[in-house]
């Protein structure tokens, strides 16, 4: 091909007639640039296909990151629940007449009002996303919405786990620790279950007639709310991202 055009050329200029030349050699550049528009044009065809290929995985496998996700929640929730509803019922006792209550129910209802654990949830395929700038394969501008609310959510979430760590490891302990003896704690918990409770303070119900340790309890129900309404809000968005990859 290029001999062929190499040998007109030739002919043109043997010819001297310098318009069919100029002519010729316009007509050259046109289908040369025409040739680098249709490889453009077909690559970008070719880099697109790859890219809906790209994303169609990237849905599929965001699907099952949230339907994991999911997963973790339902387990979650109750257990938030539940710390929530025993730090409320050590608030209520609070100024009442616990002659009732005894120590071994103390140290239940403390070490229960505990058991706070962190939303755990692997996401491998959002944090690469996210990471590596891939988000822009998605299409979906109101998945990317969600997606980078998630994120953002999960981060509050995050500081609200620290917040409540940091007010049971500064206020609750410290406080507890002058007035009710750990080795129980480790009793009602089985784990010295050959031992004797301590012989020291065998009677604490008199931390539900103190303001400071009401108040510390008040804030921590405070802390564990938030962070119930953090969750839920997680759920929503868990809902809303699974059915918009549901189809991959």
């Amino acid at each position: 091909m290029i001999n062929f055009f190499r040998n007109i050329r030739r002919r043109l200029l043997d010819s001297g007639s310098l318009r069919k030349y100029l002519v010729y050699a316009f007509g050259e550049i046109i289908l040369v640039v025409l040739g680098i528009l249709i490889a453009l044009q077909i690559n970008a065809w070719n880099q697109g296909r790859l890219n809906r290929k790209e994303e169609r995985v990237i849905l599929h496998n965001l699907h099952e990151e949230f339907l994991r996700h999911q997963e973790v929640w339902t387990k979650h929730a109750p257990k938030i629940q539940k710390t929530i509803d025993i730090t409320n019922q050590l608030v209520k006792l609070c100024g009442q007449n616990n002659q009732s209550i005894t120590p071994q129910n103390i140290d239940t209802l403390i070490l229960k009002s505990f058991e706070v654990p962190p939303f755990k949830s692997p996401q491998p395929v959002l944090q690469e996303l996210n990471s590596s700038g891939r988000l822009y394969l998605i299409h979906d501008d109101q998945l990317k919405s969600h997606l980078s609310e998630w994120l953002s959510k999960l981060d509050y979430l995050n500081l609200d786990d620290e917040m409540i760590l940091d007010w049971t490891k500064f206020r609750i302990h410290p406080y507890l620790i002058n007035r009710v003896p750990y080795k129980n704690w480790d009793i009602a918990e089985g784990k010295r279950p050959a031992q004797e409770r301590s012989v020291l303070g065998k009677d604490y119900s008199f931390i539900f007639n103190d303001l400071e340790f009401e108040n510390v309890m008040v804030n921590r129900a405070y802390f564990l709310q938030r962070k119930q309404s953090r969750i839920n809000e997680l759920k929503e968005l868990i809902d809303e991202i699974i059915e918009e990859t549901a189809d991959y």
